[in-house]
């Protein structure tokens, strides 16, 4: 095997423990022991590494059975292959182990041979899942990342708009220390999907701060249902599609029975495109915080708390030549053509795709020489 990879052994007995990792260190594997369930699980919420995990039924604190419905209900954890093993030898335990989701089963005493080849089958299962789930996430993000170029093209100012959030939510992500921030960056990304059925003039308004009238107002406002509309039939994006959907709710308000009854992320958006929108009426980003702070029933307070702490962290900026403009800076400023097109919005990310866009423009049209990009960090 390239590397070592990890088996956790949860066995109260210590004689029993020894006795595994012994077998499976001979295998070249790195084994965790631990006698306990609950510890058994902090381990395995602390460590996503874990390719397979033995599992004693008959255990003080909390058994067996418990520990693997625990795992089952845990979408980080329900994959890994749980072996059974014990020294309950009746078919009604065995039945039930199955059928509560284990992988395999073992009756102490067991032959070495036997444990070595259902730790190798249940790794061998565990790698196969784990490449087509990261085939799939990998396929999703570049499928994803193809449609919101050619948008950008299209749409400049709400996908402008929607890289200005993913930057904000991707730092207020980190200060939160989400697990799962991959699925806020995808949310993020598509935030303004639903912007391609709102008429342009309305957009511009909106970039610029300026308010809507009523009828203006009802077009934009239902952007977050269409971009919803389009997301939920992407398949495993349901969640997402829901943050998208949200994402305009406030955190306390009549239409929803409890705060838990908003997603996390779409707290996170939301908190994000206020921001935003009241940076681009014309606010500096302190006054903008200030502003998100007084709403004291609109936000969770735990998200702006997080947005306070990435403000004092403010984005320097640099200029570099227009030639040397590289995917993955992002823009500080808005690039329009001599006919005064917005091309690229402030806050968008560059692409290999939009870099190329640009480049031809030059030799058609006349663009700065010089580019406004914010610092890396």
């Amino acid at each position: 095997m390239d590397k070592q990879e990890k088996v956790l052994v949860v066995d109260d007995e210590d004689s029993n423990r020894r006795l595994v990792e012994d077998i499976l260190d001979d295998e070249g594997y790195e084994v965790l022991l631990t006698k306990n369930g609950e510890k058994a699980l902090r381990i395995l919420r602390q460590d996503y590494s874990i390719g397979v995990v033995l599992l004693d039924i008959m255990m003080p604190v909390m058994d067996g059975y418990t520990v693997l419905a625990e795992m089952k209900k845990d979408p980080n954890l329900r994959q890994i292959p749980v072996i059974m093993i014990t020294a309950v030898d009746k078919t009604k335990s065995v039945v039930h182990c199955l059928g509560k989701g284990a992988d395999d089963y073992l009756t102490k005493p067991f032959e070495e041979e036997v444990l070595k080849a259902r730790v190798k089958g249940s790794l061998e299962k565990y790698r196969l899942l784990r490449a087509e789930r990261d085939f799939f996430q990998k396929t999703l993000r570049e499928s994803l990342k193809v449609i919101t170029d050619i948008l950008s093209v299209v749409n400049p100012l709400a996908f402008g708009r929607a890289s200005r959030i993913r930057l904000l939510v991707k730092q207020i992500a980190v200060c939160m220390q989400v697990k799962k921030a991959w699925e806020l960056d995808i949310a993020a990304m598509l935030s303004q999907l639903g912007c391609v059925t709102v008429p342009p003039e309305i957009l511009e308004k909106v970039a610029r701060g300026k308010p809507l009238v009523p009828e203006e107002k009802g077009i934009y406002d239902k952007h977050p249902e269409v971009g919803c509309s389009f997301i939920e039939h992407l398949p495993g994006l349901g969640g997402i599609a829901k943050m998208v959907q949200h994402q305009n709710r406030h955190y306390k308000s009549s239409d929803a029975p409890t705060t838990e009854a908003i997603p996390f992320g779409a707290r996170v958006l939301h908190v994000a495109i206020d921001f935003d929108t009241l940076v681009s009426s014309g606010l500096e980003p302190r006054e903008a915080l200030d502003q998100i702070s007084q709403r004291k029933d609109y936000y969770d307070p735990k998200v702006v708390e997080a947005l306070t702490v990435v403000m004092k962290k403010s984005l320097k900026t640099n200029f570099v030549r227009f030639q040397d403009i590289e995917p993955g800076m992002i823009l500080a400023q808005n690039i329009h053509s001599a006919g005064d097109v917005l091309l690229a919005a402030k806050g968008q990310e560059v692409s290999a795709f939009l870099r190329d866009q640009l480049k031809n423009f030059t030799l058609v049209t006349k663009i700065p020489g010089m580019v406004e990009v914010f610092k890396n960090k």
